[in-house]
């Protein structure tokens, strides 16, 4: 049976036009390479259609114990005539001698028959096969897919979980923010209020003190 490439080759060729870095068309290249020989796989077993020669095969296998069950009783049937043979007296044998013969030759002919069966059922199978790959390395790079699937899965969710918190945390942050520029605001406002209220008093008192003096200057 022909076999695939191995998995893994020292020398890739990467593909036409990508415009990654040498390693990302690399391994872009061998992973195009790797499903080629899925597909390829996929294609030659397809073709076989064995769960639709799987009742043919199932008759070949009972046709095949039915032949050794008939062929053990012609081997005991054969023993059986081989110790008549032997159980008549020597002058009577040249006479029996015939039965002994054909016992042996139906014998003979049976186990051909049964020969003949089981290389047409064993090359009815292996016609099948020849041209398959060896599906080892397909079935091997899909366990690994898969794999490497599932921990890509899990990896998404712990970082959709972990943007999450980043974005609960920006949020927080954000809103924080806002409440500080606001309390700031709040602040430069309270200043502005205060200085206005220092000014008008000591405008005031500037006022009254200067009325004072005008007072005093009078009398």
């Amino acid at each position: 049976l022909t076999t695939l490439a191995p998995a893994a080759s020292s020398g890739v060729t990467p593909l036409a036009g990508c415009g990654g870095g040498v390693a990302e068309c690399a391994v872009l290249a061998l992973s195009a390479a790797l499903m080629e020989e899925v597909a390829r796989a996929a294609r030659a077993w397809g073709g076989l259609g064995l769960s639709a020669r799987r009742a043919e095969l199932d008759q070949q296998s009972l046709a095949l114990v039915d032949e050794q069950e008939r062929s053990a009783e012609g081997r005991e049937a054969l023993r059986g005539a081989v110790r008549d043979f032997k159980a008549i007296p020597a002058a009577d044998r040249p006479a029996k001698v015939g039965g002994v013969v054909k016992a042996f030759q139906a014998e003979v002919d049976a186990l051909s028959r049964r020969a003949a069966f089981a290389e047409a059922a064993f090359f009815s199978v292996y016609h099948l096969l020849e041209a398959a790959p060896d599906p080892t390395a397909p079935l091997l790079l899909c366990q690994d897919a898969v794999s490497r699937l599932a921990k890509a899965e899990a990896d998404a969710v712990d970082a959709t979980a972990e943007l999450a918190e980043y974005r609960k945390e920006a949020l927080l942050l954000k809103n924080q923010d806002h409440t500080v520029k606001r309390l700031q605001a709040q602040l430069r406002e309270a200043e502005e209020a205060r200085n206005l209220l220092v000014t008008a008093e000591l405008a005031k008192r500037t006022a009254g003190a200067d009325a004072a003096r005008a007072a005093a200057v009078r009398f």
